[in-house]
Order: structure tokens, then sequence, then C-alpha cells
């Protein structure tokens, strides 16, 4: 685009350049050349704002196409991971602590079982390692009396023994479980129980429980 400017000048000058002809004929030649400078200038007038304006884009165009360039070698920008959005955790209702068991002692036991014949009465004696409660029950139709030793948790001595001869009791068995210790006492013919006490040691006797048998 440019070239046409330096096109134009170039021809005004080699017609200058040329040898004039003879005669009047030069003047008419110049005249020629002046009116072909005149509409030179007139075109360049025309042509020149058209060519700066193309100058001028075309050097915007390069300016672009030098950015994008530059854009397509400087490296990627990283892009921030993506957070991870934690699920909602479902609150767990409180558990309040389990109390924990008191150690349980070792349980009483039964010594041993020892009966006595007294005038006119029956004495049963257990001898106990600890002082312990008891229940009682007497079955009158069935003439047993049932001893129950809830802390109980052993019997030393024979589990059960017959009664010597001429006393108020047949007989008595012992049993032991998770319940403690039941001792079935068998009653003779029209036997009552008088009474049943609980013994402190004294001197070298344990703990005891005193059932007392007679005739009404």
């Amino acid at each position: 685009m440019s070239r046409l400017p330096c096109l134009a000048l170039s021809l005004v000058l080699a017609a200058c350049a040329a040898p004039p002809p003879p005669g009047g004929a030069s003047e008419a030649r110049l005249d020629r050349l002046e009116a072909e400078v005149a509409s030179l200038a007139t075109d360049m007038d025309t042509l020149l704002p058209p060519l700066a304006r193309m100058a001028y884009a075309d050097a915007q165009v390069q300016a672009a196409a030098k950015a994008v360039a530059a854009r397509r070698e400087a490296p990627p920008l990283a892009l921030p991971a993506p957070q991870l959005l934690k699920a909602p955790v479902a609150p767990q209702a409180e558990v309040a602590p389990q109390a924990k068991k008191a150690p349980s002692g070792p349980g009483t036991k039964v010594l041993r079982a020892r009966v006595g014949m007294h005038p006119g009465r029956t004495r049963l004696v257990l001898d106990l390692d600890g002082p312990m409660a008891h229940e009682e029950v007497l079955d009158e139709a069935e003439g047993v009396l049932l001893v129950t030793l809830p802390s109980a948790q052993g019997w030393a001595g024979p589990t059960q023994r017959e009664a010597p001869q001429g006393a108020h009791i047949e007989r008595y068995a012992a049993t032991t479980g998770p319940s403690g210790t039941q001792v079935a006492i068998e009653l003779r013919n029209n036997t009552k129980l008088l009474r049943t006490e609980a013994l402190r040691p004294k001197k070298n006797r344990p703990h005891r429980l005193v059932f007392d048998f007679a005739e009404p």
C-alpha cells in the first residue's frame, strides 16, 4: 500500500529527466507534467488518509497477534483444587456411663451343723463363719421347717444327717445354690419350734444360729 506514492513520484522524476522535445512542444510537455503532478497531488491527498488508517489498523492487528501468541506461550493458570464438602454427621445420643458393679466379696458359709439333746428339748446349732440373716417357714402339714440363708455360699460339713434316737427331729438336709443355702429339718410327731437365736462369737466359738425344738 505504501508503494503507490513512490511509484507516482518515480514517474514524475522520469518525465522530468527525459530530454525536452524541440520547439514549442516543450511547453506543452511541461503543462502536461504540471497537470500530472497536480493530479498526483490530488490522488495523494485522497489516498493518504485511507493509507494512514490502514497502516494504523495493520499495527493494531500485529499487536493483537503478538498478544495472542504471548498468551498461548504463557503457562496455564493453576486452578484451585475443588473443596470436598463433608457429609453432615448425625448427632449421636449421649450414653450415660454404666456404673461399675462393686466386686462381691466371698460369701459366708456354714462351717458345720450340730445336734444336741437336752432335758425336754433338742437343739440344732449351725456354726457360721460370719453373721448372716435367715428366713424360716414351718410347714405343719408336712412337719418340715425350711430355713433359708441367702448369703451362705457354702456348706463345709455333711449336707445331711440323721438325728440321734430320742431327738425331737428326724434329720436335716442342706442344699446350696445361687439363692443361698436352704436347710430342711424334718420334725417328729407333735414337735414344735420353741425359739431361734443368733449368737455372736464367744471365746473360741464362732457365729451361731440356734434352733430349739420340744413337744408342747
